[in-house]
């Protein structure tokens, strides 16, 4: 790979990047002004923190990652197998903890509400998944990783909202903001 082909990669990650924080605010946003009229602005502010703590999540795993590919020598530079999977297996996993995280803080709130605020608490929390997919996709952009990653968050999204009882098996652990 030249240096040109490098920094337009760098480029297009860095633009990537600032386009899913984008995104995220923007739900962000939208979500707090939904929650105001049904006196659930608390959740917004969770619902932030926990978006949070997923960015901070994806970057812890992916440094541990990289050391772990590197000492293990997976090849990156044309991507092997091995790092595609790898990354695609670190990613999900990050994805689907997180998300059985949100259904359980969905949940708290959702539970001592009239069924249609529950429908529109669930539905911002289906939001919610969907930037924890862009929150991933902003450090694993390649299509692969898009596809599966986005699978992962609204299946698991689904899955948890149905059985939240895997939900806390899965994401129980992770503390609440």
């Amino acid at each position: 790979m030249n240096i040109a082909t490098a920094r337009e990669e760098e480029r297009q990650a860095a633009e990537r990047t600032f386009w899913e924080a984008v995104w995220i605010l923007i739900v962000l946003i939208v979500c707090a002004l939904i929650l105001l009229p049904l006196g659930r602005v608390r959740l917004a502010w969770e619902l932030a923190q926990a978006i949070g703590l997923l960015w901070l999540g994806v970057m812890i795993t992916i440094w541990v990652l990289q050391r772990v590919q590197s000492l293990l020598r997976v090849v990156d530079d044309p991507p092997s197998n091995a790092y595609v999977l790898s990354n695609l297996f670190v990613s999900g996993a990050v994805l689907f903890v997180w998300t059985a995280h949100l259904v359980l803080l969905i949940r708290e709130f959702a539970q001592p509400a009239p069924a249609w605020t529950a429908a529109v608490l669930y539905f911002i929390g289906l939001l919610a998944g969907h930037t924890g997919f862009s929150s991933v996709s902003a450090f694993y952009g390649g299509q692969i990783y898009r596809f599966v990653n986005l699978f992962v968050a609204l299946g698991g999204y689904v899955l948890f909202s149905v059985w939240p009882a895997a939900a806390r098996v899965v994401g129980g652990w992770v503390p609440q903001p």
